[in-house]
């Protein structure tokens, strides 16, 4: 029903884009059902010829199941990101976007023997400014003057949290404030299953989940 509802508003709003910013599934090996959904979802979207789509994933997403089609749905205008790359940027025309998935701990630092949780902390924060920082870069490379907008699979401070979260890592030691995002136009979260504003900022927003 709620796809439903979504190739209809896309049809009816003629939207040009649509992002998802991660948890495209509930878990990292999604029942035979839900992918089906997912596809015929995505064959209707194609069907309209009108929408580009940039979908990535989140923490209960696996990445490489994510990614295993994603040269051929790039032929229907679906651009997927499963995990972080040095550079995760699309140009939609009218816009360019930092497709930037969820980032694992992995992705960001090595873990060293003996280090404490504060040097953990650091250090992711500083990583994940470090990675936004560089597409933003690669962003304004591209852009001429569009709009750049950011994706992001993560929590930011002064976002209201709800029952149904998962923690992206442990001790959410991975919150970033908002101003990660100065710089950029726009920023399309996901994560948190509320949709709301960050921090009272209009153009900082979590879509919410469907079902939360």
């Amino acid at each position: 029903a709620f796809l439903d509802w979504l190739l209809e508003t896309l049809r009816s709003e003629k939207i040009d884009a649509l992002l998802v910013s991660g948890d495209v599934f509930d878990a990292a090996n999604p029942p035979q059902d839900p992918i089906a959904l997912y596809f015929d979802f995505l064959k209707r979207l194609a069907d309209l010829k009108t929408v580009q789509a940039i979908i990535t994933g989140g923490n209960h997403d696996s990445a490489s199941h994510l990614n295993a089609p994603r040269e051929l749905l790039k032929r229907f205008d679906v651009h997927v990101f499963g995990h972080a790359g040095e550079t995760n940027v699309v140009d939609l025309g009218g816009a360019v976007v930092a497709a930037v998935p969820f980032l694992r701990e992995r992705d960001l630092r090595q873990a060293t023997a003996g280090e404490t949780i504060t040097a953990v902390h650091e250090q992711l924060r500083a990583a994940i400014r470090a990675h936004y920082a560089a597409q933003l870069a690669a962003c304004r490379k591209l852009a001429q003057g569009c709009p750049v907008i950011a994706m992001g699979h993560l929590t930011v401070l002064g976002a209201t949290t709800s029952d149904s979260e998962r923690d992206i890592h442990i001790g959410n030691l991975g919150a970033v404030g908002a101003d990660l995002f100065d710089g950029f136009d726009y920023t399309a979260l996901g994560h948190l299953h509320r949709p709301q504003k960050v921090a009272s900022i209009e153009t900082i927003r979590y879509s919410g989940s469907p079902i939360a």
